[in-house]
């Protein structure tokens, strides 16, 4: 994984556990078959989140998938705007 930032404010720093790193380290092996699948239409972008061919993917396309996985494994859901947990029962 690349390290920098466009900016000094830009640095962060973020406590990861070894299952997050793990589960990260499996999603770039992923990208990597991608970028292999797609060949030339690849857009490598150094994304984490982006589409099969290394495109971005918006804010709202990706919360729309993580909403739609919660309802289909029956998850508790933590709302980071209101900061409350909540079971969706529809």
């Amino acid at each position: 994984m690349e390290q920098g930032a466009k900016s000094l404010s830009g640095v962060r720093s973020i406590d990861m556990t070894d299952g997050v790193i793990e589960v990260l380290k499996k999603h770039e092996e992923r990208i990597s078959e991608e970028k292999e699948l797609a060949g030339e239409m690849y857009m490598d972008n150094d994304l984490v989140c982006c589409t099969n061919i290394g495109k971005p993917v918006f804010q709202n396309t990706l919360s729309r998938l993580i909403d739609r996985k919660i309802k289909t494994l029956g998850l508790l859901f933590y709302c980071y705007y209101f900061g409350s947990f909540w079971v969706d029962m529809n």
